[in-house]
């Protein structure tokens, strides 16, 4: 994995040079990389710290974000990608590159470096030297086994081909993962199957199209987003008509399908669904509504 002048970069932010380090992974499991980066490990064995119910504890202390991914879901969004292109299927397939770059402790001493900093550098330098790829930005301030260096990890799905770079700087405006795609075909198989019988006798099925559960939020924000004129009455659409719950967090839209306890982000479901496309778009209503009166 090639990276254009890292150091150049650093040289233009007032900070020292940090270290960088690369590590190529075969592991197909990417959960356990999301696991490293939101709980506690130790450093030296590499397993997860654990309360005394035997539970992971979290990082008192991280800053995460996403390009070209939701940083709570890419996970599944890398395996998705891969199964989409058959691509990261064999073991010797290096799946994924993980970039650690750890700052100079004096840099928070004497420069004023946080947390916080450290992140916007990070998601600068991924941007700038990874574009294309699914990556998450994750920075941790514990330093190694709690020694208090600010460090900045950065994990890339390693698929990466001018077609598949294209679709990922050009996000869809309504995204089907692969995933999705096989359960909306398997669905519409079942349902087909248990309507023919009541076909056959002449009689009219209850229902007969298949909808998966993004489908259903899908169909009901673009019911919800063409009669909202603000976001108070999208969010009373939602819930009152479609008993759909709706929250914003960091920036970012959510929603929770009422037989799911999980809400789906709005980068799962596509464009027309996130916080910019849609404040346009009730901004637009009230524009009209206005004028009217």
């Amino acid at each position: 994995m090639y990276l254009s002048h890292p150091i150049n970069f650093f040289r233009t932010v007032n900070i020292s040079i940090p270290v960088l380090k690369h590590i190529a992974s075969k592991n197909a499991d990417y959960s356990e990389i999301q696991r490293y980066l939101i709980f506690q490990h130790d450093e030296y064995t590499g397993k997860p710290i654990l309360d005394e119910s035997g539970r992971m504890i979290p990082r008192k202390e991280y800053y995460v974000d996403g390009i070209n991914c939701d940083p709570f879901s890419f996970d599944v969004e890398y395996r998705e990608l891969n199964a989409q292109y058959h691509k990261n299927q064999d073991y010797d397939d290096v799946k994924s590159h993980h970039y650690i770059i750890s700052f100079n402790p004096k840099d928070a001493e004497e420069r004023g470096l946080t947390g916080e900093r450290a992140q916007q550098l990070g998601m600068e330098f991924a941007r700038k030297n990874l574009p294309g790829h699914q990556t998450v930005v994750c920075t941790h301030t514990d330093g190694h086994n709690g020694s208090g260096n600010i460090h900045v990890h950065i994990v890339i799905n390693s698929l990466r081909e001018n077609l598949h770079q294209i679709d990922l700087l050009t996000p869809a405006k309504r995204k089907m993962t692969e995933q999705e795609y096989h359960t909306k075909r398997r669905g519409e198989k079942n349902l087909k199957k248990r309507n023919k019988p009541l076909q056959s006798e002449g009689l009219t099925p209850r229902k007969t199209e298949f909808q998966t559960q993004k489908d259903f939020l899908r169909a009901a924000i673009d019911e919800a987003a063409k009669a909202a004129h603000d976001l108070k009455e999208f969010e009373q659409i939602l819930l009152e008509k479609f008993s759909i719950a709706f929250k914003v967090s960091r920036g970012r839209f959510s929603y929770l399908h009422p037989d799911r306890d999980k809400y789906i982000t709005e980068r799962m479901l596509g464009t027309y669904y996130e916080v910019d496309y849609l404040l346009k778009l009730s901004a637009e209503n009230s524009l009209e509504r206005n004028s009217k009166e």
